[in-house]
């Protein structure tokens, strides 16, 4: 059979003929069957008729699978920033914080000390400088043990920070000011701790003797039985300049966390878009699949099975 040719307004207008009673030259069969041909399959049903919505279940599927693909990316994304941001939360945990000084600058020696065996001392560089420090001040069996300890923890976590800002992924931003301001840290982290002598503010290895200037391979090492200058500038480079030159890394890592964290946050925010609109397509491949598709509130099938009022109402 040959059917005349459907058009929006010619379905809007049977319906409207049908409301109000005339008789209407298309009949509800020939209708059903043509949406099927156009739509892609369908079905009849007693007390009106349905047409197939593969076509519609194939574009939500095709949406669901960019959306879950758009998902992907962002949660890689997001990932690459929480690892750098983690990265350089340890580095801020090793560096850790400047004991209270009286000598007039932030880096002499710490005016107080918890005794040994407390717990109050922490395990960071700068704790293990106040340790070096409170070795000094021991019997000379006690000091040995002290100054061993000191040394080893100092070097192992100098070592742990060198492998942490190696492990630092390369990261793009959307603003170019924290671009630089991160390359920037970046950077300072990266030869304040490489073992080269090329950055007169490195942070040195910890050791009880005279300081060496370090070389090529080496980074050099601070002599943590004098204090040095209080401001932690010139010589003897003792426990000041080690204090200083590691208070500097912590500025580093600050300012490189600084410049990461709104675009950081902007990751997660289209994670989390994402995942929504997961969500959405997902119920929607459903809805679709089980004939509740919801056009505001109506489904596919109810809008050709309305009663005569509700025809007359959306389609007049």
């Amino acid at each position: 059979m040959t059917f005349p040719a459907i058009t929006y307004g010619s379905l809007t207008q049977y319906f409207h003929n049908a409301a109000l009673g005339h008789t209407a030259a298309i009949s509800p069969s020939q209708i059903s069957s043509a949406l099927s041909a156009i739509l892609g399959g369908g079905s009849t049903r007693s007390g009106g008729f349905n047409f197939g919505v593969s076509p519609l279940q194939q574009s939500v599927s095709a949406s669901l699978s960019a959306a879950r693909s758009a998902a992907t990316t962002a949660s890689t994304n997001a990932a690459r920033f929480d690892s750098v941001n983690d990265g350089l939360t340890q580095l801020g945990q090793i560096v850790g914080t400047l004991a209270p000084s009286n000598t007039g600058s932030p880096f002499g020696d710490a005016t107080t000390l918890p005794p040994v065996g407390s717990t109050l001392l922490p395990d960071t560089l700068q704790g293990n400088i106040d340790r070096a420090q409170r070795a000094l001040t021991l019997p000379a069996g006690g000091q040995a043990q002290e100054r061993t300890a000191a040394q080893v923890r100092f070097n192992a976590l100098r070592d742990q920070a060198q492998q942490l800002i190696g492990n630092l992924q390369t990261l793009h931003l959307t603003d170019a000011n924290r671009q630089h301001a991160l390359d920037t840290a970046v950077a300072d982290l990266r030869s304040a701790l490489a073992d080269s002598f090329v950055d007169p503010h490195r942070v040195r290895a910890l050791t009880f003797s005279a300081a060496t200037t370090g070389s090529a391979t080496s980074g050099g090492t601070f002599d943590a039985s004098v204090q040095g200058n209080p401001t932690g500038n010139g010589a003897p480079v003792g426990r000041a300049s080690a204090r200083a030159a590691v208070d500097r890394l912590g500025q580093a890592v600050s300012a490189a966390r600084q410049a990461l964290a709104p675009d950081r946050a902007l990751a997660h925010q289209q994670v989390a878009s994402a995942q929504t609109l997961v969500g959405q397509f997902t119920q929607l491949q459903s809805q679709a699949g089980n004939g509740s598709f919801s056009l505001g509130r109506f489904n596919p099938a109810s809008l050709f099975q309305f009663p005569s009022s509700g025809l007359l109402n959306l389609f007049a």
